[in-house]
């Protein structure tokens, strides 16, 4: 999967990947790394649903508001069995 954040691929962040359905402990999601280049490999084993997810923080646009800026994606897709 490639991630583009402005249009420019976002290297070095973590991508999860789950059913949506199994509780997982924050620390036990599943993350791969993208690349220099914003691409991750993910591993996708089972026919089913499938939920991919990124969290990016950034500088705060508004210092005197937040001390970040925090961006979302997710991704949600049937693999038939």
């Amino acid at each position: 999967m490639k991630v583009l954040f402005g249009n420019k691929p976002l290297a070095g962040v973590g991508v999860e990947i789950g059913d949506g359905k199994t509780k997982i402990k924050e620390e036990n999601i599943p993350r791969f790394q993208t690349d220099s280049s914003g691409i991750a490999e993910l591993p996708i084993s089972h026919g089913s649903l499938q939920l991919i997810a990124i969290d990016y923080k950034t500088p705060p646009t508004h210092p005197d508001l937040s001390d970040h800026d925090d961006y979302s994606a997710s991704l949600v897709f049937v693999i038939p069995e």
